[in-house]
């Protein structure tokens, strides 16, 4: 329990949830159809500039929430699926940052879900997407999970 120093403050109780472990967010969640067998590698590679990054040429947060949509409506599409849907739930953690310079692939696996699409994905590392059996090793940079009605 903790009191705030000013009139009126509530009273704090209790402490922080903790937060699920990265890897259990990139996965197809339980009840969902997979529309593939296994997590696909996104053929577009991203290279970081400036425009992606902060001063400290740390990429923003919210370039990775659209990296990750960005894949996931390509993937649709090559399933032969609508992409005219809109994202409506998003569940990301972050392992590491990623920099000006440095470049990605999306790894995912499309599923459905209560007659809505979604992915399951990971950031990883061009290097890391060089054969499957240094994607099968690699240590992600972000993890994912997107909803779309």
């Amino acid at each position: 329990m903790r009191d705030l120093s000013f009139p009126g403050a509530p009273v704090v109780i209790g402490s922080r949830l903790s937060l699920p472990a990265p890897e259990t967010i990139a996965v197809v969640p339980e009840g969902a159809t997979p529309l593939e067998p296994g997590m696909r590698l996104d053929p577009v590679q991203v290279t970081f500039g400036v425009v992606h990054t902060d001063s400290n040429m740390h990429v923003n947060s919210l370039v990775y929430v659209r990296l990750f949509e960005e894949a996931a409506l390509r993937r649709f599409l090559a399933l032969g699926r609508a992409t005219n849907v809109l994202g409506g739930y998003l569940e990301i953690a972050y392992r590491k940052p990623c920099f000006a310079g440095q470049t990605v692939r999306v790894n995912q696996c499309a599923f459905e879900e209560s007659g809505g699409l979604g992915v399951a994905a990971v950031l990883v590392d061009e290097r890391e997407a060089a054969t499957q059996e240094a994607l099968a090793a690699a240590r992600p940079h972000a993890f994912a999970r997107m909803h779309f009605s």
